[in-house]
C-alpha cells in the first residue's frame, strides 16, 4: 500500500497546526491509507519538495493549487467554504502613511515568497496608484518575518494574511496600523485547496466522499472547528477550479 505525502501551506496560522495534524490522523482512517504529514517554513522549501516529487497531497495555496493543476496535472478535490485568500497590508503605527493614498513610489514592501499573497497585495495598491514597477518587495520566508522586517525598518509596508495579522499578540498589533484588506466578496473564488498527484488518483474519489461527508463521520465536526473550516465545497466541475486559475494568472504580479 503506498503512503501519502501530505503538506499544509506554510500561510495555515500557526495556532490551527495542530489541528491539520489530528485531521491527517483521522483521514487515513477514513479512506484506509497510510498518511505522513510534513509542513514547511516557507513556500520555496514547500516547491522544491513538490518539485521533487516529494509531496502527493497539498492543502494548497490558490496560487500554488493553480499551477499544480494547470502544470503539474494534479487533480483539485475540494475548497474550503467561504475560504479566501484574504490580505491585509500594514504599516508601522506612528507612520508618515496614514492611508493606502499615501504610500509614495518607490515604497519597499516586505512579503513572503507567495504568488497569490503579491498579487493580492498589489490589487490593493491601485488606489495609491501603484503598478508593480513602483514598489520593491523585501523577501522573506514567512509571514512573521515580513511583520519583522517591518517593524525593524526594513521596510515600509507588509503584506500579510488577514488572518495572520489578526491572530498577532496585542503587543504586535499595537505597533502596527492596518490600512486596508481585501474584501471576501470581491475574491470568493480565490481559496485554497485540496490537490492531489496523479500518481496517487485511485485516492481522489475517496478522499472527496470522506470530504463530503465529514460532519456526519466521528468526530469529524470537532476537527473541522479546529482548523477553521465550516464545511468543503467539493470540485466535481472542472470549469469551476479552471476560473480561479485563469484568473490567478491574469492578475499575478
Amino acid at each position: 500500500m503506498s503512503t501519502i505525502s501530505f503538506s499544509i501551506a506554510p500561510d495555515i496560522a500557526p495556532q490551527r497546526l495542530p489541528g491539520w495534524y489530528i485531521f491527517a490522523t483521522w483521514l487515513q482512517k477514513q479512506i484506509d491509507a497510510p498518511l505522513t504529514t510534513t509542513d514547511f517554513s516557507s513556500f520555496e522549501k514547500q516547491k522544491q519538495a513538490l518539485l521533487d516529487g516529494k509531496i502527493d497531497f497539498l492543502y494548497a495555496n490558490p496560487y500554488d493549487a493553480g499551477w499544480l493543476v494547470r502544470e503539474q496535472k494534479f487533480i483539485a478535490l475540494a475548497q474550503p467554504m467561504s475560504d479566501v485568500a484574504e490580505v491585509t497590508i500594514v504599516t508601522k503605527a506612528g507612520s508618515s502613511i496614514q492611508q493606502v493614498s499615501d504610500i509614495p513610489a518607490g515604497v519597499k514592501a516586505a512579503a513572503a515568497d507567495n504568488a497569490d499573497l503579491r498579487m493580492l497585495g498589489a490589487i490593493l495598491l491601485e488606489p495609491a496608484n501603484l503598478t508593480k514597477d513602483d514598489f520593491t518587495f523585501v523577501d522573506v520566508s514567512n509571514h512573521i518575518l515580513a511583520v519583522k522586517s517591518l517593524l525593524s525598518g526594513n521596510a515600509d509596508i507588509a503584506m500579510i494574511p488577514s488572518n495572520i495579522f489578526k491572530g498577532l499578540s496585542k503587543t504586535i498589533a499595537n505597533d502596527l496600523l492596518p490600512l486596508v484588506s481585501t474584501e471576501p466578496h470581491d475574491i470568493e473564488s480565490v481559496a485554497h485547496c485540496f490537490v492531489l498527484s496523479p500518481k496517487m488518483a485511485e485516492y481522489a474519489e475517496p478522499i472527496k466522499n470522506t470530504l463530503r461527508n465529514m460532519k456526519e463521520i466521528p468526530n469529524g465536526q470537532s476537527i473541522l472547528d479546529d482548523i477553521g473550516v465550516s464545511d468543503w465545497k467539493i470540485l466535481e466541475d472542472k470549469d469551476e477550479i479552471a476560473f480561479m486559475i485563469d484568473l490567478i494568472y491574469a492578475l499575478q504580479v
